[in-house]
């Protein structure tokens, strides 16, 4: 889905690519082998305002903090309190909140909840649907259930 999405963002060539061999279930190893690869330049962790608190919970949380710049996101229903930012930066980690429009509200849960067409482009949507990725399911549906 990342490689629809970005195939159609307008960028100038070699500004942003997928490289699917530094994919690791492990933020802390994908970010080695990020490095491996680009030595020397300063790596930014994206990453939404829910995991903030996680963060400092990761494998190798220290290490990882210690490689990387924090971007966190803010997102709707989830606030970004203090002490989770005063933790990430204890435990050595620079982190900035993104100055994002509060009406920016995507997200795999919104998508699911809502199938909003305008809150993907056509192509990721289109495959959402075609791989079935998101079923309906009662907790996701804003019709009431029926109850047994």
């Amino acid at each position: 889905m990342l490689r629809l999405m970005i195939r159609d963002i307008p960028a100038s060539p070699g500004r942003i690519a997928l490289d699917e061999s530094l994919s690791d279930s492990r933020t802390l190893v994908t970010v080695q082998r990020a490095q491996s690869k680009w030595p020397g330049a300063t790596l930014t962790l994206v990453v939404g305002s829910d995991l903030v608190r996680q963060l400092p919970k990761w494998y190798g949380a220290q290490e990882l903090l210690a490689q990387v710049e924090v971007l966190a996101i803010p997102r709707p229903g989830f606030t970004l309190a203090e002490d989770d930012l005063m933790e990430v930066r204890r435990q050595g980690g620079k982190i900035a909140i993104a100055d994002i429009p509060k009406q920016f509200d995507i997200s795999s849960s919104y998508f699911r909840q809502t199938d909003d067409a305008e809150a993907l482009p056509t192509a990721v949507r289109a495959y959402i649907h075609q791989k079935n990725l998101y079923p309906p399911c009662p907790e996701n549906s804003r019709e009431k259930q029926p109850t047994h």
